[in-house]
């Protein structure tokens, strides 16, 4: 039985693997859940409303990728300072909250 493209990587695979869901309701909240769970607003959008206009369809895995790269270590430094630990993310975790940022509105 082949196993589909979805299904072999979870989430990131169903991000992949789908060209819009940005307009599932479901998927957006779930998005929006796992940015304050993952205490990501304490950093991204504080003190001020969040701005998302500027990512909105930009998002992607190779983005994600490219921006921890580069970004990653001045934000673990911010993280300590805010004594906010380092958060994990497993691929649907990941896949919905590129979702969310996609959508371009908080």
């Amino acid at each position: 039985m082949a196993v589909s493209f979805s299904d072999r990587y979870g989430g990131f695979g169903r991000y992949l693997s789908q060209s819009d869901t940005s307009t599932n309701p479901a998927i957006q909240v779930v998005g929006k859940t796992i940015f304050t769970n993952k205490q990501c607003h304490v950093c991204h959008g504080k003190g001020k409303k969040l701005n998302l206009a500027d990512l909105k369809g930009q998002i992607s895995p190779i983005f994600m990728a490219q921006l921890m790269w580069n970004h990653g270590p001045g934000m673990l430094e911010k993280m300590r300072k805010e004594k906010v630990p380092w958060q994990r993310f497993n691929g649907e975790e990941m896949a919905d909250l590129m979702e969310y940022l996609n959508r371009g509105t908080p």
